[in-house]
């Protein structure tokens, strides 16, 4: 049973955030990104990975706002 208690998101607190992304996403390993990749790799990646997501986020967001209209 919910309440209407959230639990706040948490953050990476030992890691930056592009790196906790990428490893989380499993696009590289810590060990490939210390040794493998370069930052601007890094950032490649991450961009390769959270235009997608924000597109299908405001894809989502449209739709709601659609369906308020009818």
């Amino acid at each position: 049973m919910n309440d209407g208690w959230k639990v706040p998101p948490r953050e990476y607190v030992n890691i930056n955030g592009l790196i906790g992304t990428l490893i989380s996403t499993r696009m590289a390993t810590l060990h490939e990104l210390q040794t493998v990749y370069c930052l601007e790799d890094a950032f490649d990646m991450y961009e390769a990975y959270i235009v997608p997501k924000y597109n299908e986020w405001r894809e989502i967001e449209s739709q709601k706002h659609q369906g308020r209209r009818k």
